[in-house]
């Protein structure tokens, strides 16, 4: 069965993101979006998968609060 998690991140202090999403699978596709008014996806954030339930998101600049929506497929 092929679950969906999504949630906002950013807070203006760190390129580090680690994102729990507990769907239990390494098999996951990962989608970052402009929370703004143009809703473009995101290219340059590197994606590790760390574990079945957690992805870390590294972007090259320190996003704004709530600036990226994360997306995540498995």
């Amino acid at each position: 069965m092929i679950k969906k998690y999504t949630t906002i991140v950013g807070g203006g202090y760190t390129t580090y993101h680690n994102i729990h999403h507990n769907l239990g699978t390494v098999d996951v596709i990962v989608a970052v979006y402009y929370t703004g008014p143009m809703r473009r996806q995101y290219k340059k954030a590197e994606i590790t998968i760390i574990s079945e339930d957690t992805v870390e998101l590294a972007f090259a600049d320190v996003p704004a609060s709530m600036q990226w929506k994360v997306v995540i497929i498995g």
